[in-house]
């Protein structure tokens, strides 16, 4: 280690102190420098990471879109299914009404089969009941002759 000043000085007369003076601003030079790289360093690092964000925007965005055309196919399909529906409300109300026509047609028919049915039965009742009345009053007036003939 130099103590003292003078020994700086060889026999070349090389002043050691301006020597020392120029190794300590170049050290601090390449610390600056090297501070310099570690910084572009890191703005190398910085630009990469924001091209990675951006990578990641861009992927977010067509994420979105993604979704925004997904959902709209789904609002689309929930429409079409709303209308089908309805659509579908409207047929089987009309088969309903039609079963129901049917049913009161059979109805009816049936009413009117056994009404004719009643009167037929009871037409023929009558008729029945006509020959027999006019069967007993020929063999009365047939009786009633024949006596007088006596």
């Amino acid at each position: 280690m130099i103590e003292k000043e003078e020994e700086l000085h060889c026999s070349l007369n090389i002043n050691f102190q301006s020597l020392w003076l120029l190794l300590i601003q170049l050290q601090k030079g390449m610390r600056d420098f090297m501070l310099l790289m570690h910084g572009k360093s890191w703005i190398k690092s910085a630009t990469n990471e924001f091209q990675k964000m951006e990578n990641q925007k861009l992927k977010y965005e067509s994420v979105e879109n993604v979704i925004m055309i997904s959902l709209k196919r789904i609002e689309k399909l929930q429409q079409n299914l709303v209308s089908l529906k309805f659509e579908i409300s409207q047929q089987l109300d009309q088969l309903i009404r039609n079963v129901d026509e049917q049913k009161n047609h059979i109805i009816q028919t049936g009413q009117q089969n056994v009404a004719y049915r009643f009167y037929d039965e009871l037409d023929n009742l009558v008729k029945e009941k006509r020959q027999e009345i006019s069967m007993k009053h020929r063999r009365l007036q047939e009786s009633k002759y024949q006596q007088d003939k006596l």
